[in-house]
């Protein structure tokens, strides 16, 4: 039996083949926590849905994928001056939980 699950950005229940196996995880664990945009069918079970920003909340880098020999930075700015409603970035969601 699971103790606790933690979801960034994904939808077991729809997003596997295993959703009914989910189903059953998410119920019988102590604590279910899910950090996403949106709601999705996964949250229907979240004991705590944290609010992720959108891509137009954010500033961040955007990484390349593959090989790339362009010296190229890539940077998401936002398109609003702040985040909606209590929404943050994830990386300051990780950072709060890990100082406690």
């Amino acid at each position: 039996r699971p103790k606790v699950i933690f979801g960034y950005a994904v939808n077991p229940v729809l997003g596997s083949p295993y959703g009914d196996k989910w189903k059953k995880w998410m119920e019988e664990a102590d604590l279910v926590v899910f950090l996403d945009t949106m709601p999705t069918d996964s949250n229907a079970y979240a004991d705590v849905i944290l609010p992720d920003q959108t891509y137009l909340e954010r500033d961040d880098l955007i990484l390349p994928r593959g090989t790339s020999y362009d010296l190229t930075v890539f940077k998401r700015v936002p398109a609003i001056d702040k985040p909606m409603g209590t929404s943050k970035h994830a990386v300051d969601f990780y950072f709060e939980m890990a100082a406690g």
